[in-house]
């Protein structure tokens, strides 16, 4: 069998080829993915037909995956047609860029660059080897996003990549209109062509799900999970055979354990479910993602804040109000340190109130070696009434605020500036602007983004009123990622806004700020004891020898027996 024989029977022979010119290296993994895009639905007696779903967890590396994989298609025939489709038309174009830079830089494959009158765009080409007389309308290859005019295209094979984005599959009705559209690729497939799904969930509902019910799928997470619903057949063999533990890496050469436990901490316990182990299982048991007994229940004072406290939930916190799921309640702190610090900033977050009878929602925190401890939040109705901007000021005022961040969305603006000339009489230089992040996509997404990870790492402290504050407490333990979830998120929205805006310094490592603490005191109390030692025996020198000092000098002293 030739070389070139090799190449086109065997995808992960290509595979290697390609990514070694490139200086690339496949993981285990990529290459046991390889073997199904090739193979599968070809064997399987449940779905004997070249439909397959392959999904990873983000990083996996999908997009040169799914490149190689056409240019592998049209080294093998370059006669065959390839659309690329995705959520948005720039994610295609980017597979088709990756595509073209294969072709154009690899030496086997450059005899498929473009001739000088053939197609070649950033959306589609065609391809050098191909059989002008036998083509027809269709490119190659061509990208497309999936609201794009796509009916009417007939092509060998069809690639979905990351087909579900966050934007087209937040409620039923969108992941509804998504499946609609993505059953016109059956009409759109030649006969013998393939249909291959490469993507990450996005939801619980995800399509994929639902098209796993019809093609193989397979999921390969970020570790070995206790769920094994649609896990890759090598994986499930590695857990049976004793090589692997739920729990380890899965590929660790790429996605080690590290890397792990830091995108759990980022992403949140339902998201990382989701995204990364692939689990819809366990992402829908965790619809409800944010709980109470991830909170610090601790007095939080004007000035000063202990420099270390930690997180248990073996004592619950007595005679707060119990609106949690289940056994879901707060709990005393498991260690509160000694010492205290001053707080090194103070916030307060403002939601305005929209319509109806909404609230204007407010919170007031502090911030301390990564943790934000909440003073007070609440709600004030009245919108931007004279009397609602004074309370806000004086609130302000009590606790000592210096900067005060508004939702911005409320009039462009218009309440940030409303607010200022009060704020400014009652407190005097007081910071008041719109929060210059805050108020960017679907509002539940971002509100559980924001402090779902910070509760899972368990930075947030509140005092015990926030924690009798019902409705903020009812908002939180209440709240999905489906839209309109919630009648009102007015004091919720405000706590997500003050936490964002300490985000930068809750992502610090508290023990490495408290080790650099104690290492610049030990420096600090050597300092003062060499200018101690200093004002009586003089300074050490360079050479070993004291300097001058008019206290002490070991020349001038009175001469001994020796020297007499």
């Amino acid at each position: 069998m030739s070389f070139q024989d090799d190449l086109k029977t065997d995808f992960r022979n290509f595979l290697y080829v390609i990514w070694k010119s490139r200086g690339w290296t496949p993981t285990k993994q990529q290459y046991l993915a390889a073997q199904f895009l090739q193979h599968a639905g070809q064997t399987d007696p449940k779905h004997k037909t070249k439909r397959r779903i392959l999904s990873a967890r983000r990083k996996f590396g999908k997009s040169e995956l799914t490149a190689t994989y056409i240019c592998w298609l049209l080294y093998c025939n370059p006669d065959t047609t390839v659309m690329v489709v995705s959520g948005a038309e720039k994610h295609a174009k980017k597979i088709v860029r990756i595509c073209r830079l294969l072709i154009e830089t690899v030496s086997i494959l450059q005899p498929l660059i473009p001739g000088r009158d053939m197609k070649d765009g950033e959306l589609a080409f065609d391809v050098g080897l191909r059989d002008q007389t036998k083509a027809g309308k269709e490119p190659s290859v061509a990208a497309y996003g999936i609201g794009g005019q796509i009916t009417g295209s007939h092509v060998d094979h069809i690639i979905p990549d990351d087909i579900e984005t966050p934007e087209n599959s937040l409620t039923v009705d969108l992941r509804d209109k998504l499946i609609e559209r993505t059953r016109e690729f059956e009409d759109m497939l030649n006969p013998g062509g393939s249909l291959t799904y490469l993507g990450t969930p996005q939801t619980d509902q995800s399509i994929y799900f639902y098209w796993a019910n019809y093609y193989e799928m397979i999921r390969i997470p970020s570790e070995y999970p206790e769920n094994q619903e649609y896990l890759a057949p090598w994986l499930i063999e590695d857990l049976r055979e004793g090589r692997a533990k739920p729990g380890d890496p899965v590929d660790p050469d790429r996605f080690n354990i590290e890397e792990i436990v830091d995108r759990r901490a980022k992403s949140g316990e339902s998201r990382y479910a989701l995204q990364y182990l692939l689990d819809p299982g366990r992402a829908n048991a965790d619809l409800y993602p944010l709980k109470l007994a991830d909170f610090i229940v601790y007095p939080v004072a004007l000035d000063i804040g202990p420099k270390k406290i930690l997180w248990q939930n073996k004592k619950p916190m007595d005679g707060l109000p119990l609106v949690g799921r289940n056994k879901d309640q707060f709990y005393q702190p498991g260690f509160v340190s000694e010492e205290f610090d001053n707080f090194s900033t103070t916030t307060m977050t403002i939601d305005p109130a929209g319509h109806g009878s909404d609230e204007v929602g407010y919170a007031v925190g502090k911030e301390l070696n990564g943790y934000c401890h909440v003073c007070v939040t609440g709600g004030l109705e009245g919108g931007h009434s004279e009397q609602t901007l004074t309370t806000l000021a004086l609130i302000a005022k009590e606790y000592g605020v210096k900067r005060i961040l508004v939702e911005k969305n409320f009039g462009d603006g218009m309440y940030a500036s409303l607010l200022r000339p009060v704020v400014t009489r009652i407190c005097g230089k007081v910071s008041v602007e719109d929060h210059p992040t805050w108020g960017k996509g679907q509002k539940e997404v971002r509100i559980i983004d924001t402090l779902e990870p910070a509760l899972n790492q368990h930075r947030i402290v509140i005092d015990p009123r926030v924690a009798k504050d019902v409705t903020l407490m009812k908002q939180l333990v209440d709240i999905t990622r489906e839209r309109g979830c919630l009648r009102h998120d007015d004091r919720l929205e405000a706590l997500a806004m003050l936490v964002s805006s300490m985000i930068d310094t809750m992502q610090v490592d508290v023990y490495r700020i408290l080790e650099e603490q104690r290492i610049n005191r030990i420096r600090e109390a050597a300092r003062e004891f060499d200018k101690k030692i200093a004002g009586q025996w003089g300074t050490l020198g360079s050479k070993g020898s004291y300097s001058k000092n008019p206290k002490y000098n070991p020349r001038k002293s009175r001469k001994s027996w020796i020297n007499r």
